[in-house]
């Protein structure tokens, strides 16, 4: 573990992080608020090489009370000052040794309740998404306390077993974000990389093809109804679709 300027932190705060870092129980390292996220990212970069090779995925995790509320309420809902880690390690296994379904029966499940593309004019022009925001502080001029996680699992869809966000209004249960982040990475290779308590971002490492962004945009739909009302003035799937192609991140955010 290193941390850096814990002077910034009250105690509270402290306790905090290091009650989050508890629960993770992987290394992870700590960075302090800083106005530009360059040093994050690529943080996060060279540690994903790393990572092919020693066998973890990176996470970047928002140091956010209500994000570790969350996993507790989903892996160890009995707890109350202290957690089980017996209970938490249980949740895990259990998660981790759930037989996923094929990419082709999840992609047919986010489908059924997919919203519709637009009036036949297809994709629109987007924009790219060019950094990630689950780390940013409310006012938006600097990071919060972030840690870069090496979540110890060789597939990166586990990593939810480790980080069980979700399963609030239509934040999708810890299962089955597991599902979906399975289907994309086989589809797209694209890896869940940042999180906040109710923000999750995907990293890839190329660009969807134009041709696949309609059907991959009416997923995301269903898998966060909320993605498409940050999308332009017509908060359109189309628009959507327009983002994905020009971006190697991805984002979802639940109110």
């Amino acid at each position: 573990m290193e941390v850096r300027d814990i002077k910034e932190m009250d105690s509270e705060q402290l306790d905090g992080i290091r009650r989050l870092m508890e629960y993770l129980s992987c290394p992870s390292r700590m960075f302090r608020p800083m106005a530009d996220d360059g040093e994050l990212m690529e943080a996060y970069y060279a540690a994903r090489q790393r990572g092919k090779r020693e066998g973890f995925t990176p996470m970047l995790v928002r140091c956010d009370e209500l994000l570790l509320e969350g996993m507790l309420e989903n892996s160890d809902p009995e707890s109350e000052e202290d957690f089980s880690h017996q209970a938490v390690e249980q949740y895990r296994q259990s998660l981790l040794s759930r037989r996923l379904p094929s990419g082709a029966v999840i992609q047919e499940d986010l489908l059924a309740g997919a919203a519709p593309a637009g009036d036949g004019a297809g994709m629109q022009e987007g924009g790219e998404i060019e950094g990630f925001c689950s780390y940013w502080s409310e006012t938006g001029d600097r990071t919060d306390f972030v840690l870069l996680c090496e979540i110890p699992v060789k597939n990166p869809w586990e990593v939810f077993a480790y980080l069980p966000m979700g399963g609030w209004n239509n934040c999708p249960a810890p299962a089955r974000m597991m599902a979906a982040a399975k289907h994309w990475y086989e589809q797209y290779g694209a890896m869940p990389a940042a999180m906040s308590h109710n923000i999750l971002e995907f990293a890839l490492e190329e660009k969807v093809p134009a041709g696949q962004c309609i059907t991959l945009a009416r997923e995301q739909s269903t898998f966060c109804p909320e993605r498409v009302l940050t999308c332009g003035e017509d908060c359109s799937v189309d628009r959507l679709a327009g983002d994905l192609a020009r971006s190697n991140l991805w984002f979802f955010i639940w109110d």
